[in-house]
């Protein structure tokens, strides 16, 4: 009921009550109050009459909010949610969901060209200021400001503000909240004498090497010490950059790529930009063939059959690790930090939820945005599949680390978030590009880290 028809319905009630005690206490003012009565609630009559009309126009009859989203564990939990949304309300939600890299492809072609496609979009935090910087995201805070709307508590979240944010203004809010985090196969560690996960990069190699076996003597490799993804633009970046991150940060910086105004690349600086890369190089032969090409999903799937004894990915990607029916080593694995080099840094990133700017259904859309970004959102997400807890509350909690034990080695971590500038999809592409070159051996990884580093300086202006 809206505030109009509760005032009107309310005030009828108290007139009627008035002229009723009046009756009791005297014939003739029952006269004048009956009088008086009448008038006023044909007054809220009409009220009632006119907010009423109000509720219809308001009602979200025939609304269809279109979501896209990625094949990530928290784009089929929305999935989920939105079915329990259009029983709440009657407004139905369909969200359609593309792989990794075609995700940002659509949403750049549609924000780009206008379209009012969609309603709401998921996007990673990487792609987050190039979206804002262009006007293309709807700013919420003027909903948020709105107290006929549901609210939102900003305080509550565990992600980093520059993930939704530019310029003081919110965009969006997370679904998400995930780092490379190691899982390891506590049984092929025990079996090889192993006791515990690798702590640094050098014993990972270490170990690598010797959980790569022929374990029924035909004479091949059935066993292997290590998967990775060397495949796509965003796994082969998080695969050079994780092994960065474990030294210690450049004085004055808080990144190892980008300085901290985001104006100049740093990595060619220092001599972790080529370690990092020799690491992947001293690892490639205990790797399943062809795991230099995999990309995310090809690199889950082979760890999640048994191929590989150690696995570090983003913590999104084992959603399905844990699940009987869809892996084979379900409660055989351990989680951890990946290894360090020197000292601790762990990149961290997530996902949004944010409305495009050509939304047919703004307020509709951050209706329902508002509710997944809830306590009770957040608990449905958790519960529909998604082990990447985006509350302060949820990620700490003893219940959903049983449930999900990956989320149990979050706790352990020393977070920096990853580096928020537009041109970021760029400068990765770029790195990629030339670090691939390395990994495969073709050219050296100082030439790789020289070009990587001229190229981007080009891209920031410098």
């Amino acid at each position: 009921m809206s505030k109009k028809l509760l005032k009107a319905v309310l005030l009828a009630v108290c007139i009627l009550s008035l002229a009723a005690l009046t009756l009791i206490g005297c014939k003739e003012a029952a006269e004048e109050v009956e009088e008086a009565a009448e008038e006023v609630v044909e007054e809220a009559a009409e009220e009632v009459e006119e907010a009423a009309e109000e509720v219809a126009e308001e009602a979200p009859a025939d609304i269809t909010l279109n979501i896209l989203e990625t094949v990530e564990s928290h784009g089929y939990a929305l999935v989920e949610l939105g079915k329990i949304y259009e029983e709440m309300t009657g407004v139905k939600v369909v969200v359609e969901q593309f792989p990794y890299e075609p995700t940002y492809e659509k949403e750049v072609l549609v924000l780009s060209g206008g379209g009012s496609d969609y309603d709401l979009m998921a996007y990673d935090c990487i792609w987050g200021q190039f979206f804002m910087m262009n006007g293309w995201l709807h700013e919420i805070d003027s909903f948020v400001a709105d107290p006929d709307l549901p609210d939102v508590d900003f305080d509550s979240f565990a992600t980093a503000p520059g993930f939704r944010s530019r310029e003081g203004v919110n965009y969006g809010v997370p679904i998400d909240l995930t780092s490379p985090i190691m899982a390891y196969r506590k049984d092929m560690l025990e079996d090889a004498g192993l006791e515990g996960p690798p702590e640094t990069w050098e014993e990972f190699a270490e170990y690598a090497e010797k959980l790569t076996k022929d374990t029924d003597d035909d004479g091949e490799i059935d066993q292997y010490g290590v998967v990775f993804h060397f495949g796509g633009p965003d796994s082969g970046f998080t695969d050079w950059i994780i092994r960065m991150s474990g030294y210690d940060l450049p004085p004055g910086e808080s990144d190892f790529v980008i300085n901290s105004d985001n104006t100049k690349s740093i990595f060619a600086d220092h001599d972790y930009s080529t370690e990092a890369i020799e690491m992947i190089l001293d690892i490639k032969e205990f790797a399943p063939p062809g795991a230099i090409g995999y990309d995310y999903p090809e690199a889950s799937e082979a760890f999640n059959q048994g191929q590989a004894a150690m696995f570090i990915t983003w913590q999104v990607f084992f959603f399905e690790a844990e699940d009987p029916e869809k892996s084979a080593v379900a409660g055989k694995l351990g989680y951890a930090p990946y290894p360090i080099a020197t000292s601790q840094h762990n990149y961290v990133g997530g996902w949004q939820l944010g409305i495009p700017a050509n939304s047919m259904y703004p307020e509709e859309a951050y209706k329902f945005l508002a509710w997944v970004a809830s306590a009770e959102g957040q608990e449905l997400m958790l519960e529909n599949g998604s082990p990447t807890a985006y509350r302060k509350e949820a990620l700490s909690d003893p219940d959903w680390i049983e449930k999900y034990p990956v989320m149990g080695a979050m706790g352990e971590l020393n977070p920096i978030p990853l580096p928020l500038l537009p041109e970021f999809v760029e400068m990765q592409l770029i790195c990629f590009e030339n670090v691939g070159l390395a990994v495969a051996e073709q050219i050296t990884p100082e030439e790789a880290v020289e070009r990587a580093a001229s190229e981007t300086d080009a891209i920031l202006g410098q």
